[in-house]
């Protein structure tokens, strides 16, 4: 089998089944709540789904890219994001759970405007904000996985687009967050042996795991340095950086809605058990993959290739839709979670301006046009890298993970305030990003959701 003929048949397979959990939740979507899933979400199901959307393919591409490009020093990127997640499911979660349920939130945006006067137009700000780093987060995986599925099958760029938008969009429209999370478990479940099975052939020219340190030392006189030869202030901004990309997975308003709709706080915590487990494979494999490529294929120009130069190079043409399949699964996971975020904040900002009640048609209107909008800016701008994923995930975790973070505590925010922090997160993160330099990138990792989290601490109501 040829790899364009393996990449169809991924295609097939994954519509198929698509197809079959859309319809299977449809006939269960009759109602709002019901399309929300509010407290359908169960151990595995709010666990797998919750851990594949968190970072989406980052977690392998940019991952196994770092690995590639820092080395041993690396790890400490995937420490965090373990931390992270943990700190997330078994603390903020339930926090989050229980704060949604008091203030009879059914989003996790609705959390993040704070409440009492002027809190409104505070929602409407951040939510807006939200939206628009979302759309461009949806932009940038559409584009990266559309150009791996258009290398693949040997085709344009905006075709691959298409058919990876056409597959994010089945569950999210027909089942709403019900139908994501039942395909995210599926999605989850195909990355694992993907990413296991990946590393195994790059380690073939270099031998046991416990070889690869020794074998990265040979690639440069840091690569096996815990810190990377770094100074102690640069060593610093990797552990700040390291514990952002960790503390971001709570300003994800696709992970933070499942926690909403979770079942209860104790399904909450076993969700945590499965998605720290998940997680720890899947970075474990990122990490070999990079490793491996460093020692191996030094002459990879671009650390997002890492993923699909390693097969292509030691193994059959067919094994070359693996990682693509582990891309798309991916993909599809996050942005039908995202789209079904979309359509809620657009509805939000529309309540606000006196627009016609939230009805089911309408929200499935709203995603379609979401999705085929984010898709046509995907096709036509080719914006699609792990870099620019990166700029909006940071983006909206700075600024909707701070504020959800104070609503938890139970901290009430001026709304000012609350507008001013999610305003300078943005900001912040997108002049860091603009500079192009590495250290200045490391530091948008953790800067903006400190520095909103500031703001809004200081914008605290006295008397509350």
């Amino acid at each position: 089998m040829s790899s364009s003929q393996a990449v169809w048949t991924v295609l097939g397979a994954s519509a198929l089944v698509l197809v079959v959990i859309a319809l299977w939740t449809l006939r269960r979507a009759r109602t709002l709540e019901d399309f929300r899933a509010a407290g359908a979400l169960g151990v595995i199901r709010g666990g797998l789904s919750g851990a594949a959307s968190a970072y989406s393919f980052w977690l392998v591409v940019g991952v196994a890219g770092a690995a590639f490009t820092l080395g041993w020093s690396a790890l400490w990127l995937a420490i965090g994001i373990v931390l992270g997640a943990a700190f997330a499911w078994f603390v903020v979660g339930p926090a989050v759970k229980r704060a949604a349920s008091a203030a009879g939130a059914s989003t996790a945006l609705d959390l993040a405007g704070g409440s009492g006067e002027g809190s409104g137009a505070a929602t409407l700000s951040v939510t807006s904000l939200a939206a628009v780093a979302a759309l461009f987060g949806i932009v940038a995986q559409l584009g990266f996985a559309g150009a791996a599925v258009a290398n693949g099958l040997g085709t344009s760029a905006a075709v691959g687009v298409m058919l990876v938008a056409a597959l994010a969009l089945l569950a999210p429209v027909l089942g709403g967050l019900r139908a994501t999370a039942s395909a995210g478990v599926l999605c989850a479940l195909i990355v694992i042996p993907v990413v296991l099975m990946l590393p195994t052939f790059g380690l073939i020219f270099i031998g046991p795991v416990d070889q690869l340190r020794t074998a990265l030392a040979t690639t440069g006189d840091s690569a096996a340095a815990l810190f990377g030869g770094r100074s102690t202030l640069d060593a610093a901004v990797l552990v700040l950086a390291a514990a952002g990309l960790g503390a971001g997975i709570c300003g994800q308003p696709q992970v933070l809605d499942q926690f909403v709709a979770a079942r209860s706080e104790r399904a909450l915590r076993g969700s945590g058990v499965f998605a720290v487990f998940w997680m720890l494979v899947v970075l474990t494999g990122a990490l070999v993959l990079g490793w491996a490529a460093r020692i191996d294929y030094s002459s990879i120009a671009n650390p997002d290739d890492v993923i699909f130069e390693v097969p292509r190079r030691v193994m059959p043409p067919a094994f070359a839709a693996l990682p693509v399949l582990a891309v798309l699964a991916l993909v599809v996971c996050s942005v039908g979670n995202q789209l079904v975020l979309l359509a809620h904040a657009a509805l939000n900002v529309a309540r606000n301006r006196d627009a016609p009640p939230v009805s089911l048609k309408r929200i499935r209107l709203v995603i379609l046009i979401a999705g085929i909008l984010a898709a046509a800016i995907a096709a036509v701008s080719g914006v699609g890298s792990s870099r620019g994923f990166l700029l909006a995930w940071l983006a909206l975790s700075a600024m909707v993970g701070p504020l959800v973070l104070m609503s938890c505590a139970g901290v009430r925010v001026r709304p000012p305030w609350v507008a001013g922090a999610a305003r300078a997160a943005i900001a912040l993160t997108l002049i860091l990003f603009l500079l192009r330099r590495e250290r200045l990138i490391e530091i948008a990792m953790f800067l903006p959701f400190y520095g909103a989290l500031l703001i809004a601490l200081l914008g605290r109501r006295r008397d509350a």
